[in-house]
């Protein structure tokens, strides 16, 4: 069974241990995991700046919400 992709196809992270990284690849549902300091907060933090937010085209993301557990 292939994830089903989601509307927001990259993040942009360029804070702490990150230097102009995308995350692609996301699905409605995703998880990241790693050792302390790897970054999974500062992906986490990715999500509330619009800036670093790349959308599918054609959709509006004030027409959505973003829910992120840290």
């Amino acid at each position: 069974m292939e994830k089903q992709p989601s509307l927001i196809t990259k993040i942009k992270v360029n804070d702490a241990t990150f230097h102009e990284e995308t995350v692609d690849g996301l699905s409605y549902v995703n998880f990241f995991f790693g050792k302390n300091g790897a970054g999974k907060s500062t992906i986490a933090e990715a999500f509330y700046n619009p800036e670093n937010i790349e959308w599918h085209e054609g959709e509006a993301p004030e027409e959505h919400q973003i829910l992120v557990y840290n």
